[in-house]
């Protein structure tokens, strides 16, 4: 492969989404590690819980794996739209 291809590849983001309100449901990555490693980390965020606030669909609950494991969860309790 030339290095563009993998240039290409190494920086392609995939979006799934909810297939009855399109919103965003998983973006999929990968990332280099700086350990010199040339195994790529996938990482996922996970987008659920949608509620309406000021017009505004806003995803209260958000996950991140990374390799399949999940890293880290928030749970947003309030926002505010300006």
């Amino acid at each position: 492969m030339s290095i563009t291809t993998e240039a290409m590849k190494a920086s392609t983001t995939d979006i799934g989404l909810d297939s009855i309100s399109s919103l965003p449901a998983v973006i999929a990555y990968k990332v280099q590690p700086d350990t010199g490693s040339q195994t790529p980390i996938a990482i996922q965020v996970h987008y659920s819980n949608y509620k309406l606030v000021n017009g505004v669909q806003i995803p209260y609950t958000i996950k991140r794996f990374v390799n399949g494991k999940l890293q880290l969860e928030i749970s947003v309790n309030r926002t505010q739209i300006q």
